[in-house]
């Protein structure tokens, strides 16, 4: 074939195989008036012409079975609607058929009018039931979402109003413009059933009647009824809601609006636990200062009881050297009247030996005994004295272990009484020790 046709003769048939090749590439949408309808009882399918009001076209259509349930509407003779296909040629009988992919009512009346009437019937069956309605799950994360991506504004405003809460978003692209879009979001919800997702979300900007008549489609409307997972509407209304938006679970005006609904529940758990943060940093903080009021007053009432404990050290201390004085002084009269009475005895023993011998005998004898006496009675309290100081010796402490740290003079019982460079005196029980403070860990 050149540009100006067939070079040789071909069959009718091959012509006819050539123009459908033509003819399949050109969609067209076509208005005109319902006539000679007749539905086809076995098949179901539709037959019908559609032709201009003055009667000057017309052609032939078929609607298929499914197509025509799809769109939900019954024509009649004398309806005037838009019908979406294309053409083919028949070979047999060389006619021509317009096949109709999509039809729609003419005029904001007849769509109206069939609004109202599927409204009407499905309310009857209770798909808009509120008892029906499924309470969106309180914290949804796997969402599946049904609008045009084409444009990206819609989705756009969806995505970027739903705040960072690990939202994991699938989406499908549909057509959502006219009666066309029916075919694309009944595919694009049966294609949801088989994911595993928390809810549905469909959404779309606002429009006219015509432009949302999909959203009124009886079988779309049907589809999300039975959905298995709750179904979130955010469709631009018209003056009467989408009959899409009444079978929802939940409707929205806007995308927007659906997303703030996505992320009230995340928004009450995130608050909680600012909340619960909160609480728990000030019971926290509020237990450490109770500790540490505890610590302080632990530290106060130790540093006290060492006190008292080295004053009685102290107190001891002077008693027994007070005592071990005395002693030394009550030995030392002692000896001296031993010193004496041994001064009278040789005295005696020199003057009268010859003649008292006898009674010197017997003073020797009890003043033998007395001394014996009196020695072991003195010797015996030395010792028990002397075993009362040891034992009551603060250097005894240090001997163990222990030590007595003065600042000043005075003994150091906090480190609070401490500042760096200070010189400390530290007394063990061989000697003591000076130090200067480099570090104060309070």
């Amino acid at each position: 074939m050149n540009k100006e046709g067939f070079e040789n003769p071909i069959s009718v048939s091959d012509y006819i195989l050539f123009l459908n090749e033509i003819l399949k590439k050109v969609k067209v949408k076509v208005v005109g008036e319902v006539s000679q309808l007749k539905i086809h009882g076995p098949s179901g399918h539709v037959y019908f012409t559609l032709k201009d009001k003055n009667g000057s076209g017309v052609i032939n259509c078929v609607v298929w079975k499914s197509i025509y349930k799809m769109f939900g509407e019954s024509l009649k003779e004398g309806m005037e609607i838009i019908v979406s296909g294309k053409s083919d040629i028949y070979a047999p009988r060389g006619s021509l058929t317009f096949k109709v992919e999509s039809f729609e009512l003419v005029g904001e009346g007849a769509l109206k009018k069939a609004y109202d009437e599927l409204k009407i019937k499905l309310m009857k069956e209770g798909i808009f039931s509120q008892d029906k309605k499924r309470p969106i799950p309180d914290h949804p994360e796997k969402i599946g979402v049904i609008t045009s991506l084409r444009s990206g504004t819609v989705i756009h405003d969806f995505t970027s109003n739903l705040k960072k809460f690990g939202f994991k978003i699938v989406a499908i692209d549909s057509r959502v413009e006219g009666q066309e879009a029916v075919r694309e979001l009944i595919a694009s919800v049966k294609s949801f059933r088989k994911k595993d997702i928390d809810v549905l979300v469909i959404i779309r900007g606002g429009g006219s009647l015509e432009s949302l008549m999909a959203f009124d489609n009886e079988m779309l409307v049907r589809e999300i009824a039975k959905f298995p997972v709750p179904v979130i509407a955010g469709i631009g209304h018209h003056k009467d809601v989408t009959l899409v938006s009444l079978a929802a679970d939940i409707a929205e005006s806007t995308p927007s609006a659906v997303a703030y609904l996505l992320n009230r529940p995340w928004e009450v758990i995130d608050n909680k636990i600012e909340t619960d943060k909160k609480s728990i940093l000030y019971n926290f903080e509020s237990t450490i200062n109770s500790f540490k009021n505890k610590i302080n007053t632990s530290l106060s009432s130790i540093s006290k009881l060492f006190e008292y404990i080295f004053n009685q050290y102290k107190k001891i201390e002077n008693s027994v050297l007070f005592a071990s004085t005395k002693i030394g002084r009550q030995i030392s009269k002692d000896k001296n009247l031993i010193k004496e009475r041994y001064r009278l005895i040789i005295k005696l023993f020199s003057v009268g030996i010859r003649n008292k011998k006898t009674e010197l005998m017997s003073d020797w004898n009890n003043l033998r005994d007395l001394f014996i006496l009196l020695s072991e009675e003195k010797s015996r309290k030395l010792l028990e004295f002397q075993k009362i100081i040891s034992q009551n010796n603060p250097k005894r402490q240090l001997k163990m272990g222990y030590s007595i740290t003065r600042i000043n003079g005075k003994i150091a019982r906090s480190v609070y009484s401490f500042e760096k460079n200070d010189i400390l005196k530290t007394e063990l029980f061989d000697g003591e020790v000076e130090s200067e403070i480099k570090k104060i860990n309070r």
